[in-house]
């Protein structure tokens, strides 16, 4: 069996001890799955590809580590692959509720939300974006009053969003999460990721939830 530079584990044997070079900018690295002076170290958990020097932090079922060749989690016939909550084809990235949630009026019919980004708390974690949801779920003044059964929905990149056209003398409940990359497999759930907005014809009024 021939070692490749791209090895996957089926070359295992092969590609053990071997140190692949490729023309100039590349030089010479152990093959993927392997490390050290001799290429015989195999590739620490959280590393995997030519010469280990490759990151990542998969969340495998059954807390098995990630691949040392691909860095994805080896597929279960019986199981799926990613431990519960996490996706994505290498099982690395979640969604988790934002920090520290905050609304300002910025008019009758709209609100700044702010939040602190995960990687402010967490170490080794980054936001992909955030999904804002909010959903108007009665009307002030009006007893009984049924709620939308559509739910909006935003994404962004920033740490902050104006939610605009809100309609006048209702009540919204909104709602932000963080698409993130994390090591960690928990987070902290006691966050405010939610406040209920009511509006009128002339101002905003903010609840905590």
């Amino acid at each position: 069996m021939k070692c490749k530079f791209d090895s996957t584990s089926a070359d295992e044997l092969a590609c053990k001890e071997a140190l692949i070079c490729l023309p100039h900018p590349y030089g010479c690295s152990c093959a993927a799955g392997f490390s050290g002076i001799f290429c015989n170290e195999t590739c620490k958990p959280g590393t995997f590809g030519a010469g280990c020097n490759e990151k990542l932090h998969c969340h495998c079922a059954n807390e098995e580590n990630c691949n040392i060749f691909t860095g994805s989690c080896d597929d279960n016939d019986d199981d799926e692959k990613c431990a519960p909550n996490w996706y994505g084809d290498r099982c690395d990235y979640t969604l988790t509720d934002v920090m520290g949630l905050s609304v300002d009026t910025v008019s009758s019919s709209a609100v700044n939300l702010t939040w602190k980004s995960p990687s402010e708390l967490y170490s080794a974690t980054h936001a992909r974006y955030y999904i804002i949801t909010y959903q108007r779920t009665g009307w002030r003044y009006v007893c009984n009053a049924s709620g939308d059964v559509k739910i909006f929905q935003k994404n962004t990149t920033d740490t902050t969003f104006v939610l605009h056209s809100l309609e006048p003398s209702a009540i919204y409940r909104v709602h932000v999460r963080a698409n993130i990359i994390s090591k960690y497999s928990t987070f902290n759930d006691s966050t405010t990721s939610e406040v209920i907005v009511e509006t009128s014809a002339t101002k905003i009024n903010i609840l905590q939830i």
